[in-house]
């Protein structure tokens, strides 16, 4: 690593990645440590709203993911305890990508718990009002490809009064607000963050025209 940086990004993920975009696009320049030895695709899938696609809109982004996917007009809601179905057409200004597949199997981690006992847990302990179609998935799951990893939600009022900094640290993304998958937000507030995040330093940066004070980009940060 040659020169000096001026921001140490810790991880690689969609707001690491997303902040060194903000950040060069303010001059500034920041180096990304990453311990995997090479980016990789894990989860299903990402679900981009709105909030999302304004953030890549400010990264410059946006136009280069357009062409890619097609917009999510409408949605299915199933009750799984009585088969209703509730059809919902999303306002245009809510409309994202979704991928070409709905269901897609990916290895990250390997688990410290055995993939039988974990697949044996999910079919016993919730499976009692779950479709066949959907329960299948389950016991036709190669268990090698199976792993077992806690969901974390921090609460906003606890991301509102907690300590989100320390002198030239801040943290982002999922380290600041963990979110569960139902709610479709956590690569979108990712990229959010990035975006505030990048302007709050950059904008720091362009009124002292010298090193930036970090402690005043980040009390801005932390209540954008």
């Amino acid at each position: 690593m040659e020169g000096v940086k001026e921001v140490v990004i810790v991880g690689g993920g969609i707001c690491g990645m997303a902040t060194a975009v903000a950040l060069k696009r303010y001059g500034i320049e920041a180096v990304v440590l990453e311990r995997a030895e090479s980016l990789r695709a894990t989860g299903a899938a990402l679900t981009l709203a709105s909030n999302a696609w304004l953030a890549l809109d400010a990264l410059g982004v946006s136009h280069k993911l357009h062409p890619l996917y097609s917009p999510l007009t409408k949605y299915v809601i199933t009750n799984v305890s009585n088969g209703a179905v509730q059809q919902i057409s999303l306002p245009q200004n809510e409309r994202g990508p979704v991928g070409p597949k709905t269901v897609h199997w990916d290895q990250d981690i390997t688990a410290e718990t055995p993939p039988e006992l974990m697949q044996k847990y999910v079919i016993e302990h919730y499976s009692k009002d779950f479709p066949p179609v959907y329960l299948g998935i389950v016991n036709h799951s190669d268990v090698s490809t199976l792993t077992w990893a806690p969901l974390k939600l921090r609460l906003p009022w606890n991301v509102i009064l907690g300590k989100l900094s320390k002198g030239t640290i801040t943290v982002a993304g999922d380290a600041m607000h963990p979110m569960t998958p139902d709610l479709g937000q956590g690569g979108c507030c990712a990229l959010e963050d990035a975006v505030v995040l990048g302007r709050c330093i950059g904008n720091t940066y362009r009124l002292t025209r010298v090193r930036y004070n970090s402690i005043s980009s980040f009390d801005e940060y932390h209540f954008c």
